[in-house]
């Protein structure tokens, strides 16, 4: 099941189920055929492991995942390490 999660102004979390909105008629042949990317991604012999670093999807992955991870340490560090203000 596809959830997605976010966070509203006022700290409640809201999920939303999306497993309605799934579409399944495009293939994985398609995706190849269509996408230059995605075949680039999916074939083995098309790119290097060297070239992954530097590929589109692979960064942004990366900034997705590194910029929570910095959040959270920045609260532990400031709310819960560093003494409460008087």
């Amino acid at each position: 099941m596809l959830e997605a999660a976010c966070e509203s102004p006022q700290h409640e979390t809201i999920g939303t189920c999306l497993t309605g909105f799934w579409d399944d008629s495009c293939s994985v042949e398609e995706l190849h055929d269509l996408v230059p990317d995605f075949r680039k991604a999916h074939d083995e012999s098309e790119m290097a492991v060297e070239e992954l670093d530097g590929c589109g999807a692979t960064v942004r992955t990366l900034r997705g995942l590194i910029a929570p991870y910095h959040g959270s340490t920045r609260v532990i560090r400031e709310d819960f390490m560093l003494p409460t203000r008087m």
